[in-house]
């Protein structure tokens, strides 16, 4: 506030309240500034301000109210502003005082830079429109402050009077004087309204306490938020400032690097500039900035320059890559080919997997002294484990694919058929079809630890091969065994027989095996289930129900397309022997044998050696075969369907003038075959991928005029393993024996072994008598030094007469036939071990003879019959595949209708037996097939067959000379035997007619006539609604 007297007309600057208290105050203490006063000449007032201490202005302000007087305080921000707007009028004049000077001077500066900014806030405000940055004066504290110490001493005064008035009152009711009873009263009532304002008064006090805390807490509150609010608006203005002043550096830094000395450039850098670098108000942008730096720093800008090349570069690569990758993308679909092939190598690889574990688990229980026999039985018949090997007829699961899925990929969804039958049963559709899985309802499992989860058709695949092939032990301990045991009395001539009965602990392998067919007319039907959260199966998973796993479309289906001619639309190939030549396959594609980790992606076609090998189709060369890719032979390629085709011609002596890009049509001579791997061809395929490696494909499924001579179920079956069949290709070097051979055997009465001696002669010597004329081995049977006969006649001698003495007493003691042959090795001594242990031959029993008798030691051993079995070495005693090596060579004893019927295999069309019979035209010709076989073999002169080209005449013919077995009797048909069909099952027999190859086990094989318009080979399952009986000639 500012008074002026009259004496003094600018008077003095000081508070209101310290005037009014300047009578009878003193300083206390020296260290108090004087209140300095300027007058109109500058110089120090006389009167100076003693400041008070906080109580003694207390005191003041509370005498003042006493008195009624109004109390106006005055603050430091009260002070500042007055003395401010003294300077700013010009009322306070400089004085020629240094120092007073001073502290004008940092008045002026002060107020100057607080307008300078404030200026500035006002400005930034404007500009970006924003009025709300500006800070409204902070509310004035000590305003608030001086009021509730008011407010507090007005209730400390109440309080005090209370206080004096209760001690008063206390003081009378004490009094023990008269007191009249309008007193009494008067007190009472005087007690009651002190108390009731005592208790108004601490209420009061309560209250005051509560509103200060909060007050004390909304100002602490909002001083923190009012700092923050301060300190976000300082650094937005200190950033806004920062940002401002970088580009008015750089501008600045522009404008002296755009010089005079190249005036065009400059021009035009400045107007790029000013045309697209800077705002409405002038200043640079970010587009400013940029070209400012481009042009401030040429080292940056070449690099920038650089990198966008660069990067230019890897995206026009990256494109290029992507495009490539697009394209080849195409070429990795799976093909129709390639799903054919993989789906036929799948089971190939099962069938392989299972042989193993059939075999192992054989010769584990073989090696377990916890059992005293062991027995392996197929299909309830007992077979040689040694032997057995099954292979699936590959080609029928492709024909189930084919009725079913209509498509070969075997990594196909295969549950969606069972979600239908589901939803058409229960109304119920189940959601999130890759959850749900399907289990063949009974199912044998024997590759994995559960029932197989079909949710893909490999899975499918794989269940079904389980219900046609499966095994399973069975062990009987403590099971009672007769043995009979026969014996002949050398000088009376009488057979003694003797039974024996034995408690033995024996376990037995039961293989199941049946077709294909059969198991689909035998109705499965699957359990279908979710996944209890889609990820993996577990036993508590929601089941859906039951549905068949094969309607009746789909199995009317199949055996239309089994009865095609293979794969008709995909045959594109000539037979490589000749475009009317039939080529047997003696070996399949994919896994063979024991060995699931073998791969062959050839097959292999019989064939003797020297055979012509013809082109199969227009085909052009590409190279020859050789070295590390396997068998000699030619690779060429032929264009077809719009794909291209690789084929390998193995084991072939290539013509003279072939070389590479030749062009070759169908039929053109491109070699022979050679003498390796038994004068057959070996034919393998591959598919052209564009960048990719060329698959292989399964090469059957395109060749002409192929028919199949591997084992198809019936796995048991083997060319080789007789002792009194037809010998298998022999050299002519045994077959000029045989004469000698026949002499010999009749002389030791083991007539019809003769194919058995010979085979004896291949494997010890091959019949070579300048270098071995001991061409038996005979001479250790007679207790003499090896090779020391001199002559093959009195080896053939020597060796019938000791094959005959071992064949006889192994019939004797109802030895197998094989236990001879083995004998023949070991010596005698390892047949009379047989018997005296009542055991039979087996390959095991021999290898751990032979393993007895050599303390343990081995020889390296890579014969194929050897590496067949696994082994690649022998016991250094004898051989111990001396059996199968002898055996191997000579066919089953299957008859002689089956013997012609079997070089039959392949031919095509008939006219080679209806021209026969007289026919000009192509008629039906199975009957005539059937005629022509048997009067090949003589059958029809003897009268053991009827000629006739009509079925149902030849059926009845059988059946009016009591010679045909009804399907119903319990017959198991054998060798040679007719088979008659009614493809309906009418059981007539008036449809078809063939030749019983072999039977056993549920299932009979079959050479016929006019199958596919050729003669090849079938199987069916014995109780076969189709088959009417069977003719016994």
């Amino acid at each position: 506030m500012i008074v002026a007297d009259s004496e003094n007309p600018i008077g003095d600057i000081e508070l209101d309240n310290e005037r009014e208290d300047e009578k009878g105050s003193s300083s206390t203490s020296k260290s108090k500034a004087e209140n300095i006063v300027l007058n109109r000449n500058g110089e120090k007032s006389s009167k100076t301000k003693v400041f008070k201490t906080s109580s003694e202005k207390k005191k003041n302000i509370r005498l003042k109210k006493k008195n009624g007087k109004k109390v106006k305080l005055i603050t430091s921000n009260t002070r500042k502003k007055r003395l401010r707007a003294m300077l700013l009028e010009k009322r306070i004049v400089a004085v020629h005082n240094p120092k007073i000077a001073k502290q004008q001077k940092l008045f002026r500066r002060r107020q100057l830079l607080l307008k300078s900014k404030k200026e500035l806030k006002l400005e930034n405000a404007r500009q970006t429109n924003q009025q709300h940055i500006i800070q409204r004066e902070k509310p004035n504290e000590q305003t608030y402050r001086n009021s509730v110490i008011s407010d507090k001493q007005t209730t400390q005064d109440i309080t005090r009077k209370q206080k004096y008035q209760k001690q008063f009152l206390q003081k009378e009711l004490k009094y023990t004087g008269y007191v009249s009873e309008a007193k009494k009263a008067s007190l009472q009532q005087k007690q009651a309204t002190v108390t009731r304002q005592a208790k108004s008064t601490q209420f009061s006090t309560q209250s005051y306490k509560r509103k200060y805390q909060r007050s004390t807490l909304s100002a602490q509150s909002k001083q923190t938020s009012q700092t923050s609010q301060k300190y976000k608006r300082q650094s937005g203005r200190a950033s806004t400032y920062s940002v401002k002043n970088m580009k008015h550096k750089v501008d600045r830094s522009l404008q002296r690097n755009i010089s005079p000395k190249n005036r065009f450039r400059s021009q035009i850098k400045e107007l790029v500039i000013d045309k697209v670098g800077r705002d409405g108000d002038g200043n640079l942008n970010l587009i400013g900035l940029l070209i400012a730096l481009f042009i401030l720093v040429p080292i940056l800008l070449k690099l920038i320059i650089i990198i966008t090349i660069v990067a230019i570069v890897i995206t026009v690569i990256t494109v290029v890559i992507s495009i490539f990758m697009f394209i080849a993308s195409l070429f990795v679909i799976k093909t129709e080919d390639m799903a054919l092939e993989e789906a036929y190598r799948y089971v190939t690889h099962l069938d392989a997997l299972k042989n193993k574990n059939v075999y192992n688990a054989y010769q584990n229980l073989i090696n377990d002294d916890a059992f005293d026999e062991v027995y392996f039985m197929v299909n309830g018949v007992q077979s040689d484990p040694e032997t057995f090997l099954y292979s699936s007829n590959g080609d029928s699961y492709l024909y189930y694919l084919n009725a079913k899925f209509e498509d070969y990929d075997i990594d196909e969804l295969a549950i969606a058929k069972y979600r239908e039958r589901i939803a058409q049963k229960t109304g119920q559709w189940i959601p999130n079809r890759g959850s749900i899985y399907a289990i063949f309802a009974d199912a044998p499992y024997t590759l994995t630890d559960h029932p197989v989860r079909v949710n893909k058709v490999r899975d499918e695949i794989l269940a079904i091969h389980d219900m046609v092939y499966n095994y399973s032990t069975l062990a009987e301990l403590g099971k009672q065994i007769e043995t009979t045991t026969v014996t002949i009395d050398e000088e009376t001539g009488e057979e003694k027989v003797e039974v024996k009965t034995e408690t033995k602990d024996i376990v037995t392998i039961n293989i199941n095996i049946q077709t294909l067919g059969e198991m689909l007319d035998s109705d499965p039907e699957v359990d279908v289930y979710t996944m209890r959260g889609g990820i993996i199966p577990s036993n508590n998973d929601p089941y859906y129900g039951r549905v068949s796993a094969f309607d009746e479309e789909e199995v009317d289906k199949y055996y239309p397309i089994s009865d095609l001619d293979r794969f008709e639309n995909k045959i594109f190939l000539l037979n490589p022997f000749g475009a009317t030549h039939y080529a047997s396959v003696i070996e399949n594609y994919g896994y063979r044998g024991r060995n699931p980790d073998d791969r062959n992606n050839d097959i292999v076609l019989e064939a003797e050696p020297g055979t012509p090998v013809y082109a199969m189709g227009e085909e052009t060369i590409d190279g020859t075969l050789g070295g590390d890719t396997g068998s000699p032979g030619l690779r060429t390629w032929v264009y077809i369907n719009e794909f291209s085709f690789y084929l390998h011609y193995r084991n072939i002596n290539l013509v003279p003038g072939l070389r590479s890009g030749q062009r070759l049509s169908a039929g053109d001579l491109i070699g022979y075959t050679r003498s390796d791997n038994g004068g057959n061809l070996l034919m393998d395929m591959e598919l052209y991928r564009f960048w990719h490696a060329d698959p292989p494909l399964y090469p059957a499924v395109y060749i002409d005029n192929l028919s199949f001579a591997h084992e198809t179920n019936l796995g048991y079956f083997r060319s080789g393993g007789g002792l009194r069949g037809e010998l298998i290709n022999p050299p002519a070097s045994v077959t000029k024996w045989r004469e000698k051979v026949a002499e010999e055997t009749k002389k030791n009465d083991i007539e019809g072994y003769e194919n058995a001696i010979l085979s004896i002669i291949w494997v010890e010597t091959g019949g070579n008598e300048r270098e071995f004329p001991d061409i038996m081995q005979a001479s250790e049977s007679q207790g003499r030094p090896p090779n020391s006969i001199r002559s093959p006649e009195e080896s053939i001698e020597v060796g019938v007469r000791y094959f005959a003495r071992l064949l006889k007493k192994a019939q004797e003691n109802q030895k197998n036939e094989r236990a001879a042959v083995q004998a023949y090795n070991f010596g005698e001594g390892y047949l009379d071990d047989l018997i005296r242990r009542n055991s039979d031959y087996s390959f095991d029993d021999s290898r751990i003879f032979a393993r007895d008798k050599s303390n343990g030691k081995t020889v390296p051993y890579h014969n194929p019959i050897a590496l067949r079995f696994g082994y690649t070495w022998r016991y250094d005693y004898g051989n111990m595949f001396y059996a199968q090596l002898v055996t191997n060579n000579i066919m089953v004893e299957s008859g002689r209708m089956v013997e012609i019927a079997r070089e039959e295999l392949g031919n095509l069309n008939g006219d080679k037996y209806w021209r026969w019979f007289g026919f000009e035209n192509r008629a039906e010709w199975s009957a005539m097939f059937v005629s022509w076989v048997a009067d090949q073999a003589g059958y029809i002169n003897q009268n053991r067959v009827l000629k006739t080209p009509n079925v149902l005449a030849m059926r009845d013919w059988f059946y009016e000379n009591e010679k045909f077995k009804r399907h119903d009797e319990e017959y198991l048909p054998q060798s040679g035997d007719l088979i008659f069909f009614d493809w309906t099952g009418g059981r007539t027999g008036k449809d078809f007619v063939g030749i019983v190859e072999y039977a056993g086990g549920g299932m009979v094989q079959v050479i016929e006539g006019n199958s596919d318009n050729r003669v090849r080979r079938r199987t069916y399952a014995l109780d076969s609604i189709a088959i009417s009986g069977y003719g016994t000639p």
